[in-house]
């Protein structure tokens, strides 16, 4: 019965508008033009402020961040959150000699410095999550002139990763397997399902809607999106973040480690630790009560935090 229910459920989303989203008031959504394709993104806030940059992880899009963001431009913040190559709307052209590599977290990390050069944006406060913070610490390595405030949360590190479920995933893709997969259901029920419950601290904030709207959309009921996914998830490679670990651990910016308590994902113990030892200029903060997608529970005691961090900084500059 939960295949049919899952058949159904495909059929009948697939005929609407997946990408249909309301975006809370001050949030718009932007498309840019690349070399390589499209990079979408959520910005708001006044646009001589303070620029954010929120990057989000696997398997969520750039909506994962809207209440945070929100929670920023309430403090005079200017706020970008793209959804990375893979994920929401975001298109690479998938026929370039190159559409591998900017599928995989180096190629996000140089397709969004291009976006902020082309745009004239930055230096940013860069704020990653997941394998998000793969992107990001890529991305302060290799252009720390870019950044000038870096917090990773509750992210990968090194090459210890990626998690059980996710190299499933990867292996579906690349066995050509993803795109059935997702249409049977295999996204929405069973394993996978279960998992992105854990991933919270108190399941009433994970339901169905939810993982629809930020999970799902993209990479379960829109073809090209499943496509897209695909690409990304065979591009997923710890060997070519583990290349940066002497990088980081030569950043000067300040960096905050901010990390939910009670993550089964990345939990401190193991990836924050792993960071914490390339990274040890770092301040750490920890999130209490919180699981992996802290964005979803407690966004405003997450943004308060940073923003003391952020505060401090002023401070010690006076």
């Amino acid at each position: 019965m939960r295949f049919i229910n899952a058949l159904l459920s495909v059929l009948i989303l697939s005929t609407n508008s997946v990408f249909a989203y309301e975006l809370s008031s001050g949030l718009s959504r932007t498309s840019y033009d690349l070399e390589g394709g499209t990079l979408s993104v959520i910005e708001g806030g006044p646009k001589d402020g303070e620029p954010l940059l929120f990057i989000h992880g696997i398997p969520a899009s750039a909506l994962l961040w809207e209440n945070v963001l929100t929670e920023f431009i309430n403090k005079g913040y200017r706020v970008y959150a793209p959804d990375l190559p893979g994920y929401g709307q975001t298109e690479i052209d998938i026929r370039l000699n190159n559409a591998k590599h900017l599928f995989s977290l180096e190629g996000s990390a140089s397709l969004i410095h291009q976006w902020l050069e082309q745009q004239g944006i930055g230096p940013v406060w860069l704020v990653a999550h997941d394998i998000g913070g793969g992107v990001g610490q890529i991305f302060s390595a290799k252009y720390p002139e870019s950044v000038n405030f870096l917090t990773l949360s509750n992210c990968i590190a090194s090459d210890s990763w990626p998690i059980a479920t996710i190299s499933l995933l990867k292996t579906t893709a690349q066995l050509g397997l993803y795109d059935i997969f997702a249409r049977i259901g295999g996204m929405e029920y069973g394993l996978s399902w279960y998992k992105l419950n854990q991933s919270v601290a108190n399941e009433s904030f994970m339901n169905r809607q939810v993982a629809r709207d930020i999970f799902w959309n993209d990479k379960v009921y829109h073809e090209k999106g499943r496509a897209q996914f695909s690409e990304h998830l065979k591009a997923l490679s710890p060997q070519q973040l583990a290349k940066y670990d002497q990088q980081l651990k030569r950043l000067q910016m300040p960096t905050l480690l901010a990390w939910a308590e009670n993550d089964p994902n990345q939990p401190w113990e193991e990836s924050g630790k792993q960071l914490y030892s390339l990274i040890q200029h770092a301040q750490i903060e920890f999130l209490p009560e919180a699981g992996h997608f802290f964005q979803l529970e407690k966004p405003t005691e997450y943004a308060q935090l940073l923003m003391r961090w952020r505060d401090s900084h002023n401070s010690i500059n006076r």
